[in-house]
């Protein structure tokens, strides 16, 4: 029981590290890029479809 209770806290965890991280990159992106890269990003992720094609576009 206490090895399914760390992996419980572990993933936990991650996902908390996760979203904390994504919450910062999107405040430091907006913080540089400013209203012109929102809009570019909005014209861009208009559909599901469309931002799913943007992402895999990214380089890795």
């Amino acid at each position: 029981m206490n090895a399914l209770l760390t992996l419980i806290f572990s993933a936990l965890a991650a996902v908390m590290l996760l979203l904390h991280g994504l919450a910062a990159f999107s405040e430091e992106i907006t913080r540089l890029g400013g209203e012109r890269l929102r809009d570019a990003l909005r014209r861009l992720t208009r559909t599901g479809w469309r931002g799913a094609l943007v992402v895999l576009a990214l380089p890795q």
